[in-house]
């Protein structure tokens, strides 16, 4: 394995990480009555959908028993949000956050140990008409056929709770537990735990 490979496999891994620490916090959660894991069917992917919850009440922020959610895991210490607007800027494929179906958006800081819950469409519309405001980001990665680039912007989280103060996008701001944030939950065939289902085509 090469070092690109490697680098990449080293942040695939931190990913997934955010994506175990929710899927275990979803499956005890008191509204949640089913999880759906649809992080390997390829028609989820396709839209960029990470999960989906049947809850037992409509959620505040989506008016609907059935919500999907995308995840995206930060590790780093920045005041930024990333929103990904090309996955490779030289042939101008949308990012995740540009072309998802997801209802939510949940942005989880890590290591800062809070994350937002933003209604994905209204966000995404925020976002489209003060891209202006924003620090444009490249990033070089290495892929199968060389070197590419990721564009995106940096979203300070101080604008991102001034907007939704202002109520100009849906969603809020979750501090989380010592307990949530290192994992230590209770484990998946506990009684308490609703079923999870794990979604392939």
């Amino acid at each position: 394995m090469n070092k690109a490979d490697k680098i990449f496999a080293g942040s695939l891994k931190r990913g997934e990480l955010g994506e175990e620490i929710f899927l275990s916090s979803f499956a005890g959660m008191k509204n949640v009555k089913k999880v759906y894991d649809a992080r390997h069917s390829d028609k989820y992917q396709d839209m960029d959908i990470d999960f989906a919850l049947d809850l037992r009440q409509k959620s505040k922020l989506i008016d609907s028993t059935h919500i999907s959610v995308e995840l995206k895991t930060d590790y780093t210490v920045h005041q930024n949000l990333y929103y990904e607007k090309y996955s490779c800027y030289e042939l101008h494929t949308a990012g995740c956050m540009e072309k998802t179906k997801s209802d939510l958006l949940i942005y989880y800081y890590i290591r800062k140990n809070f994350f937002y819950v933003l209604k994905t469409d209204t966000f995404r519309d925020w976002v489209h008409v003060h891209s202006e405001d924003f620090r444009k980001n490249f990033k070089e990665e290495r892929g199968r056929f060389g070197i590419y680039h990721k564009a995106g912007l940096l979203i300070p989280t101080s604008s991102i709770e001034a907007a939704y103060e202002d109520k100009k996008i849906i969603g809020k701001k979750v501090q989380v537990s010592d307990a949530f944030s290192n994992k230590r939950v209770a484990m998946l065939d506990d009684s308490s735990y609703c079923k999870i289902e794990i979604l392939r085509d």
